[in-house]
Order: structure tokens, then sequence, then C-alpha cells
């Protein structure tokens, strides 16, 4: 990474987006193309190989983490309702949905 001042994922992404060879037009100097491409992809797998294997030590992985509310407790879900949904409903409706908030909020309490 000094070196050459990219971290493994930027070579990994760099080989990856590498266009590949134009093979020659003529049949003069295919062995020697050929020979010049097989010795860049060999010295690029290896480069490959040390980058995949260097990538852990330079990149965070992602953890899985457990989330809870204040020591320990299940998290309090708040849900916000604007007014426009509330119109939305009859009376009864709005009679019921109070009803409803009001046993969840004695059971978060219990």
């Amino acid at each position: 990474m000094e070196e050459t001042g990219i971290t493994p994922l930027e070579f990994m992404l760099s080989v990856m987006r590498e266009p590949l060879p134009v093979p020659p037009d003529v049949k003069d100097g295919v062995e020697q193309y050929v020979a010049v491409v097989q010795a860049r992809d060999k010295a690029k797998a290896i480069a490959l190989d040390a980058a995949f294997k260097a990538a852990p030590f330079c990149h965070a992985k992602l953890q899985a983490i457990e989330v809870t509310g204040k020591d320990g407790q299940d998290l309090a879900v708040m849900n916000v309702f604007n007014m426009a949904q509330l119109r939305g409903l009859t009376p009864d409706e709005l009679s019921t949905f109070k009803d409803l908030l009001d046993k969840l909020g004695k059971s978060n309490k219990a």
C-alpha cells in the first residue's frame, strides 16, 4: 500500500476495470504478444492473490450486533402519525386506535 498508495480493494477494482488486451492485427510477433500477456496475467494473479489476502487486515468487516434498549430491555418503538392519516379515520376507528395505544403504553410499562 505504501509503495503504490492504493489499498488492496482499490487494486482489485483496478484489475477488474482494466480493459482486455487487444491482439495484434498481424501474425508477426503473435508468439511474443502471447508470452507478454501470459506473463502479465501471471503477475496480476499473484498480485490479486496478495491483495485478497491483505484486504481483511486493511478493510473493516461489518459485524452483526444486537441492539437493545436501556439496560438490555427491548427497544421502545415510537410510531408517528400525521394529521392527514388520522383525519381519514372514523370516530369509532379513532376511539379504537386510542384504546390500542393506551393498552400498548400500559404493557410497555409492565
